[in-house]
């Protein structure tokens, strides 16, 4: 196992039972294990994620636009909303809704 490896399970082991949150790769955009910083790009992210389903370390837990994903057997109990890694939510008003507000009723 490489030392990207060894980080990697370590930073996951630490956000699954020490945050009780699932990951995705934005966790590890640019992460830090035993004082050393760790940047992964996306791609090489999915590669050692499937590597770790594959030997049944690591299961999905949700599809959402980006996977999150939890060490098997553990089961995530804190609720998780789309923005829980640093993301954005977009409130919007339909437009029907905009248009029919102005409708009078009689």
């Amino acid at each position: 196992m490489s030392e990207l490896d060894c980080a990697m399970i370590k930073y996951i082991s630490y956000i699954v039972h020490q945050e009780h949150r699932p990951f995705s790769y934005r966790d590890f955009l640019r992460f830090t294990v035993d004082e050393k910083e760790y940047e992964i790009a996306h791609g090489t992210f999915r590669n050692k994620i499937s590597k770790l389903i594959r030997e049944g370390k690591v299961e999905i837990v949700y599809y959402s636009g980006i996977a999150f994903y939890t060490l098997k057997g553990i089961t995530i109990t804190k609720p998780v909303t789309p923005d829980h890694t640093g993301g954005t939510t977009c409130h919007y008003t339909p437009i029907y809704l905009k248009t029919n507000s102005n409708i009078q009723m009689d």
